[in-house]
């Protein structure tokens, strides 16, 4: 009795896991096809969540307090604006993602570079890393300036690591179902 209960449930793990597996890669399939949409789709999911966080505050700061307004329920409107401004203009999300990494690439290699002309008056062959350095802050630059360009390619990344996950969930799915 207890071995075809837990034969049962792994069977039922292994659906759950087989219809997850094919969900993650055609997901990961969407993020390929279409990087900039999908990425927007994400964007416009943040803003709906920011706005109902903020008028729920709102509605939970005004029951609770019985004044329409107040600091917090203020910090709340903002909140929701802020989340009705992202949903409809889901590129800002988008851009600033990419300028901040950007900016993170480029100061990062701006120290590695100055790590490496700091090697290379120690006495050290830091020629490697100095190369290495101008051509992170290139990489940087371009990211900076041309930040959609990059978002394609980190929504196909993010698809192609979906597709793979989903390929290993299927893979262990069809383990599970056999069990």
């Amino acid at each position: 009795m207890k071995d075809n209960l837990f034969q049962n449930s792994i069977k039922a793990i292994g659906m759950n896991a087989l219809v997850s597996s094919i969900a993650l890669i055609l997901i990961g399939v969407i993020f390929v096809i279409s990087p900039v949409s999908s990425m927007a789709t994400i964007s416009r999911a943040i803003g709906i969540i920011l706005m109902i966080a903020g008028i729920m505050e709102i509605v939970v700061a005004i029951r609770s307090t019985g004044r329409p307004i107040s600091l917090l329920t203020v910090g709340s409107l903002l909140l929701a604006l802020a989340g009705l401004w992202i949903f409809r203009n889901p590129s800002i999300i988008l851009t600033s993602i990419n300028l901040v990494f950007g900016v993170i690439v480029v100061v990062s290699a701006l120290s590695s570079l100055g790590q490496a002309a700091q090697m290379r008056r120690s006495g050290w062959d830091g020629s490697l890393a100095m190369v290495l350095s101008i051509a992170g802050i290139i990489l940087g630059v371009l990211i900076i300036l041309n930040p959609f360009s990059t978002i394609k390619t980190l929504a196909r990344i993010i698809g192609i690591v979906m597709i793979y996950q989903g390929i290993v969930k299927l893979r262990v799915a069809s383990m599970m179902r056999k069990a």
